[in-house]
């Protein structure tokens, strides 16, 4: 027969790989999910771009007068479908305007679609002469639009 103390401590070492398989499935119960989770989170914040659509119809007018205000219809396409309309940019170099329309694709997985969408540009010439209108395309060049202000 054994005796107390060794009786005491093979009990003692039996309860110790338990008491270890209970702290390893706590830590993959709970903390394995957090990590996983986290890791998510920091994927898809690296998974945003803005890019100019590609510009295809420009609708409005041929003719304006001097201070009126006009609207000019702009269709686009995104290349995929996480693109959305995100905003207008223009900068003026005397009777030539350059705009781009900017889409943002948020997502890191996308569907294979070309989106079309629809915004309006605002056009108020100051004085007379012909515009130009040149949409930036996104391989750089440009959809241009001319426009006789009287």
């Amino acid at each position: 027969m054994l005796n107390a103390t060794k009786q005491d401590y093979l009990l003692s070492t039996k309860k110790k790989p338990m008491q270890i398989k209970m702290g390893v499935q706590i830590l993959v119960c709970f903390v394995g999910p957090m990590l996983i989770f986290s890791a998510c989170k920091k994927q898809t914040t690296g998974c945003i771009r803005y890019t100019n659509a590609r510009v295809t119809q420009v609708t409005g007018p041929n003719t304006v007068l001097v201070n009126q205000e006009t609207d000019f219809t702009v269709e686009f396409h995104t290349t995929n479908g996480c693109g959305k309309f995100e905003n207008l940019e223009s900068t003026s170099n005397g009777n030539v305007i350059t705009l781009s329309v900017v889409a943002k694709y948020s997502g890191c997985i996308c569907t294979d679609v070309i989106l079309q969408g629809e915004t309006t540009y605002k056009f108020k010439p100051t004085q007379g002469g012909i515009y130009y209108l040149k949409f930036v395309q996104p391989d750089n060049t440009h959809f241009i639009d001319t426009v006789t202000v009287n």
